[in-house]
């Protein structure tokens, strides 16, 4: 997994999920002061030209929320999130990001 945040942004929650998680990650940091969440190689990743992003499996996820069941759903013996009666998915990370997908 690799994620792009950007520091004293909420994409820091998911960084923080991540290492609570124990889950392996790369991350790297998207500079605001660069623009460097404008540019190409980024846009590529993240049309939004937002952060965070969660590279899983050589697909894009974002939207915080979305982003931060997945990663509790993943390691549900860590209790990240509480007890809910459905199943979180990978659908609902991608869900924000491609609803055409889930349907």
């Amino acid at each position: 997994m690799q994620l792009f945040y950007a520091p004293n942004t909420i994409s820091m929650s998911v960084a923080i999920a991540l290492q609570e998680a124990g889950l392996g990650h790369e991350l790297n940091r998207v500079d605001f002061a660069k623009a460097e969440q404008t540019s190409n190689a980024y846009l590529a990743k993240n049309p939004k030209g937002r952060v965070p992003t969660l590279i899983v499996g050589g697909k894009a996820l974002t939207e915080t929320g979305a982003l931060l069941e997945y990663i509790a759903a993943l390691v549900p013996e860590k209790k990240l999130a509480p007890l809910i009666h459905r199943k979180p998915s990978k659908c609902a990370a991608l869900c924000s990001t491609w609803p055409q997908q889930c349907t």
